[in-house]
């Protein structure tokens, strides 16, 4: 099943080394440390804090420069920037930890419930945290364009009419999305410019991902923006994905306001509590080691080489010519693991009612894939991008197998 996990690509031999030394060691620690603390360990916090504060372009900030800017408290650590959590963790926290942030900024009332705005295409777990913290708003934050996925800035101004509140963004699920550094400027201008003029109707940011560094420094450049511009933003960094191992449970949320951060912590010290301290130990030897970067690339060269062959072969079937055409807007070689097929010409042939129908299809000839319906936020009458598109994880093929796999998924486009 092609559901979006990693373990089609092989473990990082560097991953191996540190799960070996550092269970050997905490073997023999007799468990002397007690519990970790509930943001997760100082030297690891420290270490992943000045790791995102280099991708994210602040490397040359010291404390005094961050307390200035108010990201940082007379007196607090760089460690304090970000709480260690799992991916899931973080996406939940962070909302929560947001929408406390609104109920005490506007006074609000039992009976009153903060907007958490979902992109229409949106990540299916948001919306499960979003609906039991607040109110969902669907916007479309990203539009598909003849030349194209574009951020669309007018849904900022309709949002902050809408009473403002909290915009949940994931450009790397299921769109594999890199904004442009012109739309990326603009649009957060805007969410800065109309924070500025309307403080009671404040619009907050909880972005989740970029998480690995397949764009370089153009990854991170949304991210960099808003912090740029002083916008109250999170940044859900799930980093088990950027080393290829999803059973680690690594990661952190990143956040610039300081009383989002204590939301944050009290939510994980009230319903998580500490995370495991073997896994963190994993985690810092695996960010002090020489050999993660060189690795990290190797693994993402493969899923390129995937990508490149399943446009390939795609190519290779005229059939497909329209289907491609329409999908060359979701397809980079580089970034994150999935292309997302845009199958709009199939589905308007009427054989077809929308992605659920054709993931069905596609199954009977034994390919399983991911209906964009699944991201809509009802399923059962998909609208939009999520009713033509369906999602393909290209970490997700079985590596000794993936040329195979790769070649059915395509004849089986053929044959629908």
């Amino acid at each position: 099943a092609n559901i979006g996990d990693v373990s089609g690509i092989p473990e990082l031999p560097v991953m191996k080394e540190a799960r070996t030394k550092v269970v050997a060691a905490f073997n023999g620690s007799s468990n002397s440390n007690g519990y970790p603390p509930y943001p997760g360990l100082v030297q690891l916090r420290q270490a992943v804090a000045e790791d995102l504060m280099k991708r994210l372009g602040f490397a040359d900030q010291d404390k005094s420069a961050l307390v200035q800017a108010g990201v940082l408290l007379p007196g607090q650590e760089m460690s304090e920037l970000v709480a260690i959590c799992a991916g899931s963790v973080g996406c939940s926290g962070s909302i929560c930890s947001h929408v406390k942030y609104h109920r005490n900024r506007q006074c609000l009332q039992p009976n009153e419930s903060v907007i958490i705005a979902l992109d229409r295409t949106h990540y299916w777990k948001h919306q499960g945290v979003a609906e039991d913290f607040g109110k969902i708003y669907i916007y479309d934050f990203m539009t598909c364009q003849d030349d194209g996925l574009h951020l669309n800035v007018a849904e900022v101004q309709r949002f902050g009419r809408d009473g403002g509140g909290i915009m949940v963004l994931n450009f790397a699920n299921p769109f594999c999305f890199l904004p442009s550094a012109e739309e990326a400027s603009s649009f957060v201008s805007e969410v800065a410019e109309w924070n500025g003029a309307n403080p009671s109707q404040e619009i907050t940011v909880c972005v989740d991902g970029p998480y690995d560094d397949f764009d370089g420094a153009k990854g991170y450049r949304f991210v960099s923006k808003m912090l740029e511009t002083g916008v109250t933003t999170s940044y859900i960094h799930p980093r088990t994905k950027e080393e290829f191992a999803t059973g680690g449970r690594g990661g952190e949320v990143f956040c610039n306001n300081p009383m989002i951060r204590q939301l944050f912590n009290a939510y994980k010290a009230d319903y998580i509590g500490s995370d495991s301290k073997l896994e963190q130990e994993i985690c810092l030897h695996l960010h002090n080691s020489s050999d993660l970067e060189e690795q990290k690339r190797s693994s993402m060269n493969m899923v390129r080489q995937r990508k490149e062959f399943f446009w390939s072969q795609m190519e290779q079937h005229p059939e497909l010519a329209k289907i491609q055409q329409d999908t060359a807007a979701f397809y980079r070689p580089t970034g994150p693991f999935y292309v997302y097929l845009n199958l709009q010409s199939v589905i308007n042939e009427g054989k077809y009612a929308d992605s659920k129908e054709v993931c069905m299809a596609m199954a009977k000839m034994g390919v399983i894939l991911v209906p964009g319906t699944l991201f809509d936020i009802n399923p059962d009458c998909a609208t939009g991008l999520n009713k033509i598109g369906v999602r393909v994880s290209f970490a997700a093929f079985v590596n000794e197998a993936w040329e195979s796999q790769i070649k059915g998924l395509v004849d089986a486009l053929a044959k629908l």
